[in-house]
């Protein structure tokens, strides 16, 4: 596979796609409004069904980023919880980690308690580790 373009962010939405595209202009204009707020433009987008009949949208960027800008812009743009999770502990294992595996998947594994190893790993990944902070 050729070099993951790091212009694009990666979004699960968990709403059931027919919901979703009543919805798709409004979500479109709070996205570009959040991103604008960090000096980026949508050029381009493109939405999916994922396998359980939801929606995967792909928002390419004017820019390229880096792999922690990339994990908490996806988190503020409305990525899956437990996915944003999952991003944030591969930032702990560098660019190149998070870069292959911020894929859209349909199989979740759930991080429950609080003192999960991601949990941890995304505390490592963001930086620092004091809560709330």
């Amino acid at each position: 596979m050729s070099k993951q373009r790091r212009n694009v962010l990666k979004i699960d939405i968990d709403l059931p796609w027919e919901l979703f595209w009543r919805l798709k202009a409004e979500w479109l204009y709070t996205r570009a409004t959040i991103l604008e707020a960090y000096d980026l433009r949508i050029k381009e987008y493109a939405f999916s069904r994922s396998p359980s009949g939801k929606v995967h949208a792909y928002l390419v960027l004017d820019r390229e980023l880096g792999a922690k800008e990339i994990a908490k812009l996806q988190f503020l743009c409305g990525d899956d919880h437990a996915r944003a999770l999952f991003n944030f502990a591969r930032l702990a294992f560098g660019e190149r980690v998070f870069h292959a595996f911020n894929i859209l998947f349909s199989k979740k594994t759930k991080a429950e308690e609080l003192r999960d190893p991601v949990v941890e790993l995304a505390l490592k990944g963001l930086g620092g580790g004091e809560e709330g902070g």
